[in-house]
């Protein structure tokens, strides 16, 4: 390969050598889906390499332009989102849980829009998923309320970017939030929990593969909360993102004992009902079982 710092096109890299470090760099892209030549002094390294700049071309400059793309969109959709929510929505209306979760997500570190979505996905998105669209609707409804400010940020090889952060007042209104003594209710949504109760209406054999497909997820599920829990430093910042993967592996392990006990509790024949015909069984059961939180079904 063609160096600035190595011009031997049949030479291996020397250990620690430019071409080395950037096609680290490329993998490392590739898996985390983060361009690493942001940095400028990694940017600069590149200029220096023409070799390197030239594998560039085909997998990463493709996506530079799509992040490109994505962030142009979205600045668009952050501008459009703000003007519906000042005219449509008002300053009245209450911060739902959705909107503490950007405010704490904020008080870790200023973010853009962009990087908050990311942030979600690698965080909160297991236990609160936030789609990118509410995300930017919530910044464009907690700017006007002066709970956080937008910077212009410019950047030398994206369009400019607005970089989200905290005021005094937004702080309070997290604070005061997490402070609060109400315990909110559970809300799960689990779909595979739907089919196992109308069992009712499939084969025996479907629904056992159900469950073991089920218990087989769970498990691989505890794996990667181990090797994250492993891989978190053992360190009072990290303290509390440790908490959060600890439920979410008690939480896999215990989906994987339902799972493997609910497949020995499957009846031996399969159930038929009668959609058509009047049951005095299923009111009495719907009667008998634990009511939901008034909160529950309410939009947080």
């Amino acid at each position: 390969m063609i160096c600035g710092r190595n011009p031997d096109p049949g030479a291996a890299p020397a250990a620690g050598g430019c071409a080395s470090v950037h096609r680290a760099r490329l993998k490392l892209s590739a898996a985390f889906g983060v361009d690493l030549r942001e940095n400028k002094a990694s940017t600069d390294r590149v200029r220096d390499c023409p070799g390197d700049r030239a594998r560039l071309t085909i997998p990463a400059r493709l996506q530079l332009r799509r992040q490109r793309a994505a962030r142009t969109e979205n600045d668009a959709g952050l501008d459009k989102t703000s003007k519906i929510w000042t005219s449509v929505v008002g300053m009245g209306t209450r911060l739902t849980t959705t909107s503490h979760a950007i405010l704490g997500l904020l008080s870790i570190a200023p973010r853009s829009g962009y990087d908050l979505h990311q942030a979600v996905e690698g965080s909160t998105g297991h236990f609160w998923p936030i789609s990118k669209s509410q995300v930017y609707a919530e910044l464009a409804h907690l700017e006007p309320r002066g709970l956080i400010e937008g910077t212009e940020v410019p950047q030398e090889r994206f369009p400019d970017k607005r970089v989200f952060r905290l005021t005094p007042a937004g702080e309070e209104q997290l604070d005061g939030w997490l402070e609060g003594s109400e315990l909110e209710a559970y809300q799960f949504r689990l779909p595979f929990l739907l089919k196992v109760l109308f069992g009712h209406r499939r084969s025996l054999d479907r629904t056992a593969r159900l469950l073991a497909d089920i218990r087989a997820e769970a498990q691989a599920r505890q794996d990667e909360y181990r090797s994250f829990l492993a891989a978190l430093p053992v360190a009072p910042y990290a303290a509390y993102a440790r908490l959060t993967v600890l439920y979410g592996l008690r939480v896999a392990e215990a989906t994987a004992a339902w799972a493997e006990e609910a497949g020995d509790l499957l009846p031996a024949e399969r159930v038929s009902i009668n959609p058509r015909r009047e049951s005095r069984t299923a009111p009495a059961m719907f009667a008998l079982a634990p009511k939901l939180p008034r909160d529950a079904g309410e939009a947080q």
